[in-house]
């Protein structure tokens, strides 16, 4: 069993933990430059295998804790020769993770090794996309793997004075200047790392749960991409295993931790959901802007995907001005009234996908009964929105952000009055769905989609989508 110590404040933080001479340990000394920001410390301490074996949290103002504090990692039989992964993540008073700082290491057999662990505010805003990688002092991400041996030796109550050296590949660099006196015994053997007994002297290769699997109740996740891991992902290494949950509930929170339920990127879904901390971002209703790639794919946006929050109303021609809207199931009666807001959502389904059972939380569908008709001035359309074609107006609907077309319209982006506009039209299957609305539209086809607009006469006519372009000798949009 792996126990786990705060030193100077108890020596048995649960139950089953009492004080020990056993002398194999790592002391860490955790220190921090957010100041009172800084109100909680939470520890996860995993196998080499990925798996959760302990985790600890520290409430600094709460047990009047203060800074820096040190606790000690009694590595047991079980793990005595293993390598193992020391996560310690900074919250604030509202629980939100400010920072995240991880190490790889082992152990020395009878030594006490110390690691400095710290929650730096110049690591902030840094999340490194590799899962063995850690934000360094630099601000940079870096191989979060830890050489025992250069670590200082320490007694505990000594962390806090002992001198911090820099690594040596050719004596033990992590021995301070007095170890000769103060080292846990007084044989030459044990004060060197000579006798195999140091862990780290062969390192066990590093195995990922795209290898070994994971417990059961824990997913192999990649949290780079929120995707469940199998033999053919591209970068095994950055996957690890997560507490799985229910992403779609009304508590989203991971049993008496800290972390969040986030939404797993599958369709149809599985249920799933993996525990990570919160990363923070926009949440319903907030303004956003999304990043796309070269070929116009969505990289990323500032919305809190940590709470299943995505940027809607968003393409990569208008990648501004769209709102964040929670991810829901539209199979699920509840997923959007867990928001308690005072405005009433209701799950809609991605326009470009409405088969899916993945929708977003939004506005309930408009209640418009003159999509696609035709008008001269606003105040002749129930949206008080005429659009100008070119050839003849129409009435159409703000469908931007959380607003959703009526039951019976597509949502397409609009170049109008040189803004990028989303605007609702009447879809279609043939012409005939369109004359009995408005005998002037023809049922033109954009990208994947239908729409009764007016028919095209030149070029330059106006036709809605990114896609549409007029062909004069068909009279349609395509």
């Amino acid at each position: 069993m792996l126990r786990l110590v705060q030193n100077l404040l108890l020596c048995g933080l649960f139950a089953t933990v009492s004080c020990t001479q056993d002398l194999t340990q790592i002391v860490a000394l955790v220190s921090s430059d957010f100041g009172d920001e800084l109100h909680q410390v939470g520890i996860d301490i995993e196998n080499s295998r990925g798996e959760l074996i302990s985790s600890n949290d520290f409430f600094l103002a709460q047990e009047n804790i203060a800074l820096p504090f040190s606790f000690t990692i009694e590595p047991g039989a079980n793990f005595r020769d293993q390598n193992i992964r020391v996560t310690a993540l900074g919250f604030d008073a509202s629980g939100k993770a400010l920072v995240e700082y991880s190490a790889r290491l082992g152990f020395v057999e009878q030594q006490r090794r110390l690691l400095h662990i710290d929650l730096l505010r110049v690591c902030k805003p840094v999340e490194c996309a590799q899962l063995n990688q850690t934000c360094s002092a630099q601000g940079q991400c870096v191989n979060d793997y830890v050489e025992v041996k250069d670590l200082p030796v320490v007694n505990p109550g000594e962390e806090f004075t002992t001198v911090r050296l820099p690594p040596n590949n050719n004596t033990d660099a992590g021995l301070p200047p007095d170890a000769t006196q103060n080292s846990d015994s007084g044989s030459s053997e044990e004060k060197s790392d000579a006798g195999g007994l140091d862990a780290n002297v062969d390192p066990i290769k590093p195995t990922t749960c795209v290898d070994v699997g994971c417990p059961i109740n824990q997913v192999c996740v990649d949290p780079a991409t929120h995707s469940i891991c199998d033999a053919s992902t591209e970068s095994p290494e950055r996957c690890g295993c997560r507490v799985a949950c229910d992403p779609f509930g009304a508590v989203l929170r991971c049993g008496f931790s800290n972390d969040i339920c986030t939404y797993l990127n599958e369709n149809p879904p599985r249920g799933q959901g993996y525990c990570r901390p919160n990363l923070g971002g926009g949440e319903q209703g907030d303004s956003c802007t999304t990043q796309f790639n070269e070929k116009g794919e969505r990289i990323s946006d500032d919305c809190n995907r940590t709470k299943n929050f995505t940027c809607t109303g968003v393409t990569s021609t208008r990648p501004t001005g769209g709102q964040c809207a929670r991810t829901c199931r539209t199979d699920l009666f509840l997923n959007c009234q867990f928001l308690l807001s005072e405005t009433t959502f209701s799950c809609t389904p991605d326009e470009k996908d409405p088969d899916s059972i993945i929708g977003t939380c939004r506005l309930p569908e408009q209640a418009y009964t003159d999509i696609s008709r035709s008008c001269f001035t606003q105040q002749e359309c129930q949206s008080q929105s005429c659009l100008d074609t070119g050839v003849q107006g129409i009435c159409t609907s703000d469908c931007s952000g959380l607003e959703t077309c009526p039951g019976d319209s597509a949502c397409l982006p609009v170049r109008r009055n040189a803004n990028n506009e989303f605007l609702c039209f009447r879809s279609c299957d043939d012409d005939a769905d369109c004359t009995s609305k408005n005998q002037n539209n023809v049922c033109h086809p954009i990208g994947d989609r239908k729409i009764c607009y007016p028919r095209c006469e030149l070029t330059n006519n106006r036709c809605p989508g990114s896609q549409g372009t007029c062909n004069p000798r068909t009279g349609l949009c395509d």
